[in-house]
């Protein structure tokens, strides 16, 4: 582990004394290896998750479960700074440390999974568009992930939705 990961005294000090302190990387080249330890356990969670799967599906549960326990072993072993702070803040808010749980909160970003509406009027690129965007926060291992969508790629979305889920919902014929 690096320094900064073996000085970390635990997410629960550091949300009582500093929401940024401790399981953040110090500098640029400490973020850089964190950032690639991150993408390389993505990949091999990618990877196991393909082989669980191809396994459940060939009904192989004894290769699935073995598959399973690695990827317990590479979750526990690898860094996660996004997923440790949900897992603390939900800790925080089971144990009714409101106050600690909101410094936590803002300091590691919680709050912005969801969906969010903007439009930028002043922007040159969206003079012609004045509905905006809509845009995707979701959790991805160790970072957030930020999808933005158009008004048509909404309405494309809608609609290849509803083609998908219509035919599994026809009405039965009635004798």
């Amino acid at each position: 582990r690096a320094e900064w990961e073996r000085e970390a005294p635990g997410l629960s000090s550091v949300a009582a004394s500093s929401p940024s302190r401790g399981w953040f990387p110090p500098d640029w080249p400490a973020w850089r290896a964190y950032m690639a330890q991150c993408h390389e356990a993505e990949a091999d969670l990618a990877a196991l998750d393909g082989a669980l799967d191809a396994a459940v599906a060939r009904e192989d549960y004894a290769t699935a479960s073995t598959l399973a326990s690695e990827r317990r072993d590479l979750l526990a072993s690898r860094p996660d700074a996004v997923g440790d702070a949900f897992a603390e803040l939900a800790r925080l808010v089971h144990a009714e440390r409101f106050a600690d749980a909101a410094r936590l909160r803002d300091g590691a970003r919680t709050h912005i999974e969801g969906w969010w509406v903007g439009s930028c009027e002043a922007a040159p690129s969206t003079a012609g568009d004045p509905y905006g965007h809509v845009v995707a926060v979701t959790r991805a291992y160790s970072r957030y992930v930020g999808r933005g969508f158009c008004a048509q790629e909404l309405v494309q979305l809608c609609h290849d939705h509803a083609a998908r889920t219509n035919g599994s919902r026809r009405a039965k014929p009635t004798a």
